[in-house]
């Protein structure tokens, strides 16, 4: 009966030709041996480790508040951790290999402890090794179990902040959407396209999380008709994104806001694009494969290693080492996954409550502003203080509250402004950035234009007396005709003498 349900290699060599036969004959057995798995009395602990697993990922995260943070940090964190153990996944997790290694320990042990009775042949070695390999080797463990815990932390540090940047640009997205619906036609549009950008981090989280209902988590946000078509599209954020962008398109806006609101839908797009780049591409499997193997390998040879100093010591001391090392590769492997360990079911409800609370303020601030703008405008146009008309003077006068009210609207405005050049990427492609840094520097500028006006001013007057006193210099000098004196004004500008004759005496004047 077997013979018919297996054909001999001749059969399949006699089916094809012989150069695809050794081929196929070759691949088909690979896959056999692969595709087979062990005795069945084998798989009971590991199976029922991975189960433990399993479920455990399935549990919904909670996002920590004051409460926790405090047991979080308590000092009998310790004692609550170790009683504990028996329910954590990670270590229920370790059964498997923890046991497989301390059994070998045992077996390496009983056999030394046979032969040094001689209960074995004389001819059996003692199973014991040098030390100093694995002290050479331990570092090189060392560091490739904390470059791959980094590499996996790393992966876990990427997916939280791919879902701040959305949970961000949700709400950021909610306000102003219910900031541009001014009138009361667009209220109705307002509120879907509200319960759109809701509706997207939940498509995202069943996009990204196996097991998921995306129907059971959005059929009390959408409608029906919207429902179905969300459920039966392939890639149901970027439908949810659809809905959004053609909605935006029906509201009464300026083209300027229209294009801002669509500019936020980056965030989705980049947040789709992060989330499934994390879970489509894992860390090198040849990485995790070597980690894996070098552990074992490790833990297998270790007891002949310390059978020389432990003696059946060895045995806990294998047990310690694996529980230890092995949990560190499996905390590992844990978050390199990262979004069943991120707490996603509240993020999303905590989205969806910020929106209704948007909702709810968004219509209370609008009548309590319109109200007080009517207050100011009435204001304006009622009498002075004092019963009589308003003078003219007191119209030009501005009203106590109207200042104090555009003084805090300009500090709200400067606020936004250095908000805007300190977040943005604006403050990391220039270095010059923050609105208080341009008043420095206008500051600055007009100083420096100041004192040159002042510098230039004095250059002017001093030349002006230069002038003057020069003028004063060249003037003619009247002397008296019978003197013989040659006076000397300056020896590099300007020489004034006389010169006698015999008969005639007239000044003159040489210019050097």
């Amino acid at each position: 009966m077997a013979s018919k349900l297996s054909p001999s290699p001749e059969t399949l060599l006699s089916k094809f030709p012989q150069p695809h036969a050794v081929f196929l004959l070759r691949s088909s057995f690979l896959c056999r041996s692969a595709d087979s798995h062990p005795p069945s009395i084998l798989r009971i602990v590991p199976d029922w480790a991975d189960g433990i697993k399993e479920k455990g990922m399935k549990q919904k995260r909670s996002l920590y508040d004051h409460a926790k943070w405090i047991e979080h940090r308590s000092s009998a964190r310790h004692l609550r951790h170790v009683l504990n153990s028996l329910s954590s996944r990670v270590i229920l997790s370790l059964v498997p290999p923890v046991i497989a290694c301390t059994c070998v320990a045992v077996l390496v042990a009983g056999y030394n402890s046979a032969v040094w009775m001689r209960w074995l042949p004389e001819f059996f070695p003692v199973l014991r090794a040098s030390s100093l390999a694995y002290q050479l080797a331990a570092p090189a463990l060392a560091l490739l179990l904390v470059f791959r815990t980094e590499a996996s932390y790393s992966r876990f540090e990427e997916g939280k902040k791919a879902w701040t940047k959305v949970v961000a640009a949700s709400n950021d997205l909610v306000t102003q959407v219910i900031g541009s619906a001014e009138n009361c036609v667009d209220e109705k549009v307002v509120s879907d396209i509200v319960k759109y950008v809701v509706a997207f981090p939940l498509a995202l989280k069943c996009h990204i999380i196996h097991g998921s209902d995306i129907a059971n988590d959005l059929e009390h946000i959408l409608e029906s008709d919207d429902l179905s078509i969300v459920v039966r599209s392939n890639h149901r954020p970027r439908c949810v994104i659809e809905f959004i962008s053609r909605s935006l398109k029906l509201l009464d806006l300026e083209a300027t806001k229209l294009n801002m609101l669509e500019s936020k839908l980056w965030c989705f797009h980049e947040g789709i694009e992060v989330c499934e780049q994390l879970i489509g591409i894992p860390i090198p499997l040849s990485y995790t494969r070597l980690t894996s193997r070098l552990l074992v390998l490790w833990h297998l040879t270790l007891p002949v290693i310390l059978w020389d100093d432990c003696c059946w010591i060895v045995v806990p001391a294998t047990l310690i080492s694996a529980a230890a090392l092995f949990g560190i590769e499996e905390v590992g492997v844990l978050i390199e996954e990262p979004f069943p360990m991120l707490a996603l079911d509240q993020v999303c409800e905590k989205v969806c409550r910020n929106a209704d609370e948007a909702l709810q303020n968004g219509r209370v601030i609008r009548d309590h502003v319109n109200c007080r703008r009517t207050r100011y405008r009435t204001a304006k146009t009622s009498s002075s203080h004092n019963g009589w008309p308003k003078t003219s003077v007191e119209d030009h006068q501005p009203d106590r509250e109207d200042w104090c009210a555009k003084c805090a609207c300009f500090r709200i405005e400067m606020s936004i402004f250095d908000a805007i050049f300190a977040d943005t990427e604006l403050s990391k492609r220039t270095p010059i950035f923050g609105l208080r840094l341009w008043m420095v520097i206008g500051i600055a500028v007009g100083a420096a234009v100041v004192i040159v006006l002042f510098l230039f001013s004095l250059c002017i007057t001093a030349s002006r007396r230069h002038n003057v006193r020069k003028r004063k210099i060249l003037q003619p000098v009247k002397v008296s005709s019978g003197s013989d004196v040659t006076p000397v004004v300056s020896k590099d500008i300007l020489e004034i003498g006389f010169q006698s004759t015999a008969g005639d005496q007239r000044p003159m004047l040489h210019q050097v």
